[in-house]
């Protein structure tokens, strides 16, 4: 009989964090908003409306709510950078992606703010 059994360990992979996966989850997603809206947002340009119009202030609270839903995301991405015992992978993924359409988000409100001054 091996006596040295009883002292043998069994570690359990470790397993994705969930929120991770939810980070990532809410980038990708959020960049597709985003890309909607961005197209959205020329079609009703080139249709004359103007920011006084109904569809163009849906359009800002749609954009307001993706910058809430931007930094939930990047919240959880940060979250899961700091879990020990979950993969990190997907939350790092996440924030970065989240961080670049928050950036991408402030860079599309400084050209319409450049452009309507």
């Amino acid at each position: 009989m091996n006596h040295y059994a009883q002292f043998e360990t069994h570690t359990n992979p470790m397993k994705h964090s969930g929120l991770g996966i939810a980070s990532f989850i809410i980038s990708l997603l959020n960049g597709v908003l985003m890309l909607i809206l961005v197209i959205a947002s020329a079609a009703m340009v080139n249709e004359g409306l103007t920011e006084n119009d109904p569809g163009m202030q849906l359009l800002g609270v749609v954009l307001l709510g993706s910058v809430i839903l931007t930094m939930v995301g990047g919240v959880f991405g940060i979250i899961t950078c700091f879990q020990k015992t979950h993969k990190k992978i997907f939350g790092i993924i996440g924030l970065i992606l989240n961080a670049m359409t928050f950036l991408g988000i402030i860079i599309l409100m400084i050209i319409g703010i450049a452009e309507g001054a």
